[in-house]
């Protein structure tokens, strides 16, 4: 018991005379630390990814979700669609992205609404009940349709793009299916290809005209029917851990992806509906890859994509939070965040084993009267050990909170093993160095010098 009291003394004693140093310690090493971990998931990635929250699996890969993160990136999007110029980068960035050679891009969102007129779901319908075409069996509602105000219904919807449309084989038992050739309108006035489900066959006709609105906007969109799907055709319903089916009788498929040849349009309002589309495409995508290495190697694409056309990268959801954090800087930036990360943590060690020094060269009189009254060495270092886990510690307690924090989905589990390695090392590197200080220590010419 004498023992413990002596150490725990020691201890108190040693941290109350160092304890601006100390404090200062504590503070730069929990902001080495952060960093450290940051650049470490951003480089080595940290194994954020897990098989079941993948979403779709193939014999040519794993596909993950990618999109825009929702406010603040959303939000620059958005202020690019006042302008028809900013329109027009934000549906090239599209296009670019989506036509990677290795890795292009697939949209696809199966809980889209789309609202119609009242007026004409009630005129093509006739005596017909359209209740189980609703979405959530809604009834009708008064809102803005373009430039009006009318009653509106919600409708099932999905919304594919040309790749997710060959992908799951969807066919179509009259008419066609979704083709580059009728995804492409020579002007924003044209009429957009929409497919219908099975149940629709007698009410509408391909070839049928209807304007439809995407439910949360003002946009209408002219639309064709080019086709009638085969009945009972089935997707699986894309989402982080969901891979339930929906049955597509009922929907309307609305594209993504629509692409004008017109370069000048004469007014904003022609192209803003369309680049509005591709953004939402963006939110609601996913991509394909094979292995870590590629996975990595795309998120810095879309980095330097997004860099191009000055927008925010699209992210990889399940992408460490290195490369989450981080994937708006460019290469250049974050290697100088490197090496500023790796001098401070040379300084942090070197300030740390000066304290130590410090410590034992102005105490070594009085460590020698410990010593010849018969205290062991392990004594003496045991106080010093633990006030290097008290300026240790709060860089965890920080990290956890900073990751936690970060507003992502974060498995802190494997941020936090890898705080544990940081912490450890660092904590073998000063158990090392003060071994080496006290090792063959001489009493008697500690007590004959006097301290300094």
């Amino acid at each position: 018991m004498g023992k413990i009291r002596f150490m725990v003394e020691e201890f108190f004693r040693s941290f109350r005379k160092n304890l601006s140093k100390d404090f200062l310690l504590m503070v730069i090493f929990s902001i080495c630390f952060v960093m450290v971990v940051l650049l470490g998931s951003y480089y080595l990635d940290l194994g954020e990814r897990y098989s079941d929250s993948a979403q779709y699996y193939d014999e040519n890969g794993i596909w993950y979700a990618s999109g825009i993160e929702i406010l603040e990136d959303r939000n620059e999007f958005i202020n690019n669609l006042d302008t028809i110029q900013g329109c027009q980068n934000v549906m090239a960035y599209y296009e670019k992205v989506r036509n990677m050679e290795k890795h292009p891009l697939m949209s696809v969102m199966t809980a889209q609404t789309m609202l119609m007129k009242e007026s004409v779901v009630a005129e093509k319908f006739g005596d017909k009940s359209y209740r189980r075409f609703l979405n959530d069996n809604r009834d009708s509602f008064m809102a803005r349709f373009g430039d009006e105000d009318c009653s509106v219904l919600e409708m099932k919807s999905a919304q594919f793009d040309f790749r997710a449309y060959q992908l799951f084989g969807l066919k179509t038992e009259e008419g066609e299916g979704f083709t580059e050739a009728n995804t492409t309108l020579e002007c924003g006035s044209d009429a957009i290809p929409v497919i219908l489900g099975n149940e629709y066959k007698g009410i509408f006709s391909v070839g049928d005209m209807v304007d439809i609105c995407m439910a949360g906007t003002e946009n209408v969109y002219p639309c064709k029917v080019v086709g009638i799907l085969e009945g009972r055709t089935q997707i699986p319903e894309f989402g982080y851990y969901a891979q339930d089916m929906v049955l597509l009788d009922n929907y309307i498929i609305f594209p993504y992806g629509i692409f004008i040849q017109q370069s000048t349009p004469a007014k904003l309002e022609e192209i803003k509906k369309y680049a509005f589309l591709d953004m939402v495409a963006l939110e609601n995508s996913a991509v394909q890859v094979s292995d870590e290495k590629e996975f990595n190697e795309l998120v810095l694409a879309y980095q330097d994509m997004g860099i191009e056309f000055d927008l925010p990268p699209i992210c990889l959801y399940e992408s460490s939070v290195g490369l989450n954090l981080l994937r708006k800087e460019s290469a250049f930036s974050v290697r100088v965040m490197l090496i500023l990360t790796i001098v401070l943590f040379c300084f942090v060690f070197y300030s740390l084993f000066v304290l130590f020094y410090d410590k034992i060269q102005s105490g070594r009189r009085t460590y020698g009267i410990y010593l010849m009254n018969g205290c062991s060495v392990g004594m003496i270092l045991l106080p010093c050990l633990l006030e290097t886990v008290v300026i240790l510690l709060p860089a965890l307690l920080v990290c956890r909170w900073v990751f936690i924090n970060v507003g992502m989905d974060t498995n802190i589990q494997a941020i936090m093993r890898a705080g544990y390695c940081v912490v450890g090392i660092s904590f073998l590197l000063s158990t090392v160095f003060l071994v080496f200080l006290m090792k063959g220590v001489n009493t008697e010419y500690l007590i004959r010098r006097k301290d300094s």
